[in-house]
This record gives structure tokens, C-alpha cells and sequence, in this order.
């Protein structure tokens, strides 16, 4: 029986997640630029051929680690209109802050790892991707710089806020901080509109 194209093999699904959970746990034990392929290959119990048939180097694993994190937030944030409602920010938040707190994830080894910052910095441009195509007419975006410097103002405020709540071991309520980030981005993106009805 033939196979389609699109048919992965559970093999393949079950080695590669085998690797990026033992890079994961050796994230967590020190910086990467200390972690050899042999040390992951050893880690999650392949050889190292097996590791380099399906990634090219460490990198590429956070690269795919970093892949599947974004697209967890993307489904966790839902619509970017999440930033005008603080309860249903306070939701996702939560829900956020539980994957960020869970050292096993994908997500939570990120942040507390030497790529963290790099991390953060694709979250932001997750965010505001989200926030560009979601909560913004498509012709006010093209007429208006000011519009495209407010996305980059809230969604770098929301990475920043949040990355101070992780740092601070979430102290503070996650209602807290959506209302903070709510009030925040509502400011901002409400006045980019005042300035470009005027």
C-alpha cells in the first residue's frame, strides 16, 4: 500500500520530539552554546546521524522549538482584540503565564534560556502581527506610519510587561497585569486613530 505525501511517519514525529525535549532539559542546565549535537544525540537515546537526518545543527531545533512556542501564543492570544477586553486578557494571560511557568514546555525553556531574548523578540513581531492584522483597516495601515509605530509600541509593551511578570515570578495577579496592558494598548492604538482622523 502506498503512502500519500502528506503522511508523516510516526517515527520520524517520535525522534524529533525525542531531541527537542532532551535540548530542552539541557537548556535548562546550561547556556546552548554549550550543548553539542553528540550531547543531544546522547540525551534523547539517537545517534548523532539520526539527529543530523533531520536537523542541521542545534539551531535548527530551537529554530523549530522557537516555531512550535509562537504558534502555541498565536492559539493561546486567539484575535488581537484580546488587548481591549482586560478580562479576556486576564485569561490569556493566565494561560500564557502557565506555559511560561512549566520548565518542561517548549515555551518555558525558551524564556529561561541564553535565547530568551531572541524569543522575545519574535513573540513581539508575533504580537504585532496580530495586532496589524486583526485590529487595523487595512487602509489606515498603508496611509500611516504613525499606525505601524503604535503596533510596535504596544506589542513591544505587552513582551515587555509580560517578560517583568515572568522575571518577577508572577507576582502580581494576571488580572493586574491584563488591566495594565489593556489600559496600555487601548491608549496607544485608540490615540493612532485620533491622529490619523484628524
Amino acid at each position: 500500500m502506498a503512502r500519500s505525501a502528506s503522511h508523516i511517519d510516526m517515527r520520524v514525529i517520535k525522534t524529533k520530539r525525542s531531541i527537542r525535549s532532551a535540548l530542552a532539559h539541557l537548556m535548562t542546565q546550561r547556556d546552548i552554546s554549550l550543548i553539542s549535537v553528540s550531547d543531544v544525540a546522547h540525551a534523547a537515546m539517537v545517534n548523532k546521524k539520526t539527529f543530523l537526518a533531520h536537523y542541521a545543527s542545534i539551531y535548527a531545533v530551537v529554530e523549530e522549538m522557537e516555531g512550535s512556542a509562537l504558534a502555541s501564543l498565536k492559539d493561546t492570544v486567539g484575535s488581537a482584540d484580546v488587548i481591549f477586553d482586560s478580562e479576556r486578557l486576564g485569561e490569556v494571560l493566565c494561560q500564557i503565564g502557565a506555559m511560561a511557568s512549566d520548565t518542561t514546555s517548549e515555551f518555558g525553556c525558551l524564556l529561561r534560556s541564553r535565547v530568551r531574548d531572541e524569543f522575545l523578540s519574535k513573540m513581539r513581531v508575533c504580537i504585532s502581527d496580530k495586532i496589524s492584522s486583526d485590529t487595523i483597516d487595512s487602509h489606515i495601515r498603508a496611509s500611516s506610519k504613525r499606525v505601524g509605530y503604535a503596533i510596535d509600541f504596544v506589542s513591544g509593551g505587552i513582551v515587555s510587561i509580560f517578560s517583568r511578570w515572568i522575571d518577577s515570578g508572577f507576582k502580581g495577579s494576571a488580572t493586574d497585569v491584563a488591566s495594565a496592558m489593556e489600559s496600555f494598548a487601548r491608549s496607544a492604538l485608540i490615540g493612532c486613530r485620533s491622529q490619523l482622523v484628524k
